[in-house]
């Protein structure tokens, strides 16, 4: 309902894309912290959540160092830390 209220508010996306990693949903979540990106492009949140759906549930390594470099470069290190550490990522 927040969304249909209001495109431009990044947190429904966060709470929606959320919810549809807990139903297993990982395309529609990967999609939703997306748009949270869009709209907020310094949501560390969304890039870590992203990521973490694109290692864990999509093996794309790529991807998922991407948006946790991302998130580091906003102040959020320890995901991509780890992948470096593990030879992940780069």
């Amino acid at each position: 309902m927040a969304i249909a209220l209001n495109k431009k508010y990044a947190q429904a996306y966060m709470n929606r894309g959320t919810i549809k990693t807990e139903m297993k949903n990982y395309q529609a979540a990967i999609i939703d912290f997306s748009h949270a990106i869009e709209i907020n492009p310094k949501d560390v949140l969304a890039y870590i959540s992203r990521g973490t759906i694109f290692m864990v549930h999509f093996n794309d390594n790529k991807k998922a160092c991407t948006d946790w470099k991302r998130a580091c470069e906003l102040g959020s290190c320890r995901n991509y830390k780890f992948a470096r550490k593990k030879g992940l990522c780069r």
